[in-house]
């Protein structure tokens, strides 16, 4: 059956009959995308953007098949973007399981949002269930429990592995702008190709900007987010590969272990593999440790 939100299981004492009202309830989110809170705030999308959204789907319903998953598309209302006088959370760009949607901040370049419209749509199409916590109260407490990597503690009071799933999807949001830049659709090339002329004469960092544009001869430009996050999953993977060489012809088939378990919410490949190459409970610690990005990066150098 296709998916009709990005709610796919709920788990814990929710009898069958209330998780129909509750994936329908999701179903008729996903469908009304009415936020009150946006009115007055939401801008029109440009044709451009609107483009930039199919591009993305369609990019992202590659992933889906390469993982073995049906396709599943995100419809362009399901985006909203705020014009950026109006926006007052710490991040530009969010998605929101419980809403159903993503919101993203209105930037001044077209390569920009697409890079953030990514991220978040990433978000969107990983793996997702909710969970009646443990200690609810209320039979009517259901909490997010995973979303991709992320999974929450069943009494609903932290999350774990929520770093590592960010760092994964923003590798692949990176592996995107990276493909886009080479061979941009139309409604980009003018955009990449000033980046493009622009990182031959900066090429330092070049790896981690996403866009860069001349202003008034002024430089702008953008990186990608959570460096220590992909720092510590790209030092994870290095050593995995180097331990399982013999398993793996590169080290990109080791980053689609944890891809795969972020889209099809199987985790056990990806723990057994850390557990049988580092020791039993490896993953647990790296999911325990997961808040303390610090702490996690010195366990991961030790390996």
């Amino acid at each position: 059956m296709a998916k009709e939100s990005s709610v796919e299981r709920i788990i814990g004492k929710v009898p069958e009959k209330e998780k129909e009202i509750i994936f329908l309830q999701m179903k008729e989110c996903f469908d009304d995308q009415k936020i009150g809170e946006l009115e007055g705030k939401e801008r029109e999308k440009t044709e451009e953007e609107k483009q930039a959204l199919e591009f993305i789907n369609g990019a992202t319903n590659k992933l889906l098949e390469k993982y073995g998953l049906p396709p599943f598309d995100v419809p362009e209302k399901n985006v909203h973007v705020v014009k950026e006088n109006d926006w007052d959370l710490p991040r530009i760009a969010y998605f929101f399981p419980n809403r159903q949607c993503a919101h993203i901040k209105e930037v001044p370049n077209l390569f920009l949002f697409t890079r953030l419209a990514h991220h978040e749509i990433i978000h969107f199409k990983s793996h997702g269930a909710l969970q009646r916590k443990t200690d609810a109260a209320s039979r009517k407490n259901i909490d997010l429990y995973r979303m991709g990597l992320m999974v929450g503690e069943r009494s609903g009071s932290r999350n774990y592995f929520g770093n590592l799933n960010e760092a994964v999807t923003e590798e692949l949001n990176r592996r995107f702008v990276a493909e886009t830049r080479k061979n941009p659709p139309a409604f980009l090339r003018e955009e990449a190709a000033e980046t493009k002329a622009l990182l031959r004469e900066h090429p330092e960092e070049a790896e981690e900007i996403v866009y860069l544009s001349e202003e008034n001869g002024k430089l702008m430009g953008a990186k990608f987010s959570y460096p220590e996050e992909r720092l510590i999953l790209n030092t994870l993977i290095d050593k995995l590969y180097a331990k399982n060489e013999d398993k793996y012809d590169n080290r990109e088939e080791v980053f689609d272990v944890f891809a795969k378990a972020m889209f099809t919410g199987n985790l056990l490949p990806l723990g057994r593999l850390i557990d049988k190459t580092f020791g039993k409970g490896t993953f647990r610690k790296i999911g325990e440790l997961d808040e303390n990005v610090e702490e996690l990066k010195n366990f991961t150098e030790e390996l």
